[in-house]
């Protein structure tokens, strides 16, 4: 015959057993904590749209094996706290009945209850991230693709815009949820950036002077044809001045006029080049000796 007692340590061996499997299943779902917050920082993506494809569908993977690990985990918690709600609340005696709903809520409020919403919070930090890197993948697929083939009519200007290409495909996408106090650039960025611009205001020089030259000389040889020598006089000394600049830029900085300037393969740099026509009194945008650039 079972005695009082006996009954009594019987249940407290139970309930303990159903505490134990609690503390268990908080204990698992906190082991997480440490994968959810690497995904909760701020996502530092590659250079190039192909790298960024593969980085953003690898860490989407990581949030759907963590968010559903989460889930799972939860629910087992859930489950057990009711198993032993149900458990304590089937009692028969009204003071027991009582004395272990007391125990048990003040175990709960210090064990599970906390941890349960914890794991809320990280279920839907999780789905935000999710949600964000899903947006990201979808204006890189947006971005516009560059022409693989180009005709040989547009070499020439392909090889003048190719600079501003590279600086293109070299921009890096953007951060998400940049920290507040912002993160420091290392020297290497804080190069590739002076070394991009440098390379854009040369490019844009250049195409610039282009221009102006093939304006220079369409007009006046049109007003050459239709005044005659009065026009051909006014209009002299812009076409002296449009050869001087044609035929300085068909000298590159090494002074070779087998290549182009961003063909050059001895001064292959922006800052090699500035250098190069600093050493020489040059010009670093038209490489002619009369004249230095001021900027």
């Amino acid at each position: 015959m079972i005695t009082r007692n006996q009954s009594n340590r019987e249940k407290k061996t139970e309930l303990a057993a159903f505490k134990t499997r609690i503390s268990l299943a908080c204990k698992t779902i906190s082991a997480l904590q440490t994968k959810v917050q690497t995904l909760d920082q701020a996502f530092e993506f590659p250079s190039t749209a192909t790298e960024c494809t593969i980085f953003i569908a690898e860490k989407m993977a990581e949030i759907d094996e963590v968010k559903l690990s989460l889930s799972v985990l939860l629910e087992n918690l859930k489950s057990q706290i009711d198993v032993v709600v149900t458990n304590t609340m089937a009692r028969k005696e009204q003071s027991e009945r009582e004395r272990l709903v007391n125990d048990l809520d003040a175990f709960l409020n210090t064990e599970a209850h906390e941890t349960e919403i914890i794991a809320i919070q990280w279920t839907g930090r999780l789905k935000y991230r999710l949600g964000k890197l899903e947006k990201q993948s979808s204006l890189i697929q947006a971005r516009p693709t560059t022409p693989g083939v180009t005709s040989a009519r547009d070499a020439d200007r392909d090889s003048t815009l190719s600079p501003i290409r590279h600086i293109e495909n070299k921009m890096r996408l953007p951060q998400l949820e940049v920290p507040e106090e912002g993160r420091p650039s290392s020297t290497d960025e804080i190069l590739d950036i002076l070394e991009n611009a440098t390379a854009m205001k040369e490019t844009i020089a250049l195409t610039t002077d282009a221009f102006n030259d093939s304006f220079t000389l369409d007009h006046a040889k049109h007003d050459h044809t239709g005044e005659g020598h009065s026009s051909h006089a006014r209009f002299e000394q812009p076409l002296r001045n449009a050869d001087q600049r044609t035929k300085t830029r068909s000298r590159c900085v090494c002074g070779s006029s087998a290549h182009t300037v961003m063909q050059c393969p001895t001064f292959r740099t922006p800052e090699a080049r500035r250098n190069e026509a600093g050493r020489r009194g040059s010009c670093w945008k038209c490489f002619y000796g009369n004249h230095k650039s001021i900027n």
